[in-house]
């Protein structure tokens, strides 16, 4: 494999294509039944066009079964019974070992993935209350001066600053981390229509708006005489507000993304029934709403 960094990208690009390609119809011919029966069928039909020993046509197979003797056939008989009997038990017990063990790891990855965007998505929460905060300080600050009212605000930031540094450092280290829960559950998420393409979207949406919440915000005593001064000199309202746009774009985005991701993963599982259908056309109008929300964000970031 490491062979294959040496080769020049453009000729490497299209030869792990070309070996994923071939991979990929070389084991559906060779590990599953309708593989084996077509992989069988055209070396029959290899051989009886090009080969100087020609096999059996179905009609000479037919008569030579006939000419055999009852004992014969009683054991070629009883053989294919019992070797078709065995092949399919074997088919039959290593699928369903495969789909329950496929099934198991797909929960899994759905649920850390779920409880990692949970976490991201509510520490961006705190994160935009906090930013929020400052920016009606600020905005009261210039309009109403200094009153008992700006003070205390502003002392109330000051209180909340190291709790809101602590979440952004949290935060930067999620969006490195979001890049390794990927790459550890993208093969079943390629095995699934559209869910890694969920999941690289909401990541995408993630760190779109970690990039916008390194504000800087000063750490003032909170009795300090020059306290509102020095916060409407050293806070970028405008960074502030680009965090809060990026917040409001991507949030609900996130969520809808990780929402939809869960129920691919978990559909083969869970099932749909009569119940779920009555269900979904019940929410008709949040569901109406859901893809609004999501259409509009795709249109924002697009």
């Amino acid at each position: 494999m490491h062979l294959i960094f040496k080769i020049p990208p453009w000729l490497s690009t299209r030869l792990f294509y070309v070996l994923v390609i071939s991979g990929y119809f070389w084991r559906f011919l060779t590990s599953t039944l309708i593989g084996v029966l077509i992989l069988s069928a055209s070396i029959y039909f290899f051989l009886f066009s090009n080969s100087v020993v020609t096999p059996f046509t179905p009609q000479e197979l037919i008569d030579w079964l006939a000419n055999i003797s009852t004992d014969y056939k009683i054991a070629i008989t009883s053989s294919l019974l019992t070797i078709l009997g065995f092949l399919f038990a074997f088919h039959t017990a290593t699928a369903n070992w495969k789909q329950q063990l496929n099934a198991q790891i797909k929960i899994s990855a759905a649920g850390e993935i779920e409880e990692f965007f949970a976490e991201a998505c509510g520490l961006l929460t705190n994160t935009n209350i906090f930013i929020e905060t400052v920016i009606d300080s600020i905005n009261n600050i210039q309009k109403n001066g200094e009153t008992p009212n700006t003070i205390f605000n502003a002392q109330h930031i000051m209180e909340n600053l190291p709790k809101f540094v602590s979440t952004r450092e949290r935060l930067s280290a999620l969006s490195i981390n979001c890049h390794r829960l990927s790459s550890k559950h993208i093969s079943f998420l390629m095995s699934t229509w559209g869910a890694a393409k969920s999941l690289q979207l909401a990541i995408d949406a993630f760190t779109a708006t970690t990039d916008k919440m390194w504000v800087f915000i000063p750490y003032i005593e909170k009795n300090d005489p020059n306290l509102l001064p020095d916060l409407i000199a050293t806070v970028n309202v405008t960074d502030c507000l680009a965090f809060q746009s990026a917040y409001e774009t991507n949030f609900s985005y996130i969520n809808g993304l990780i929402g939809g991701l869960r129920g691919q993963l978990l559909a083969p599982v869970a099932g749909f029934n009569f119940a779920g259908l009555v269900t979904l056309i019940e929410n008709k109008r949040i569901n109406k709403e859901a893809f609004s929300v999501m259409h509009n964000n795709n249109k924002n970031r697009s």
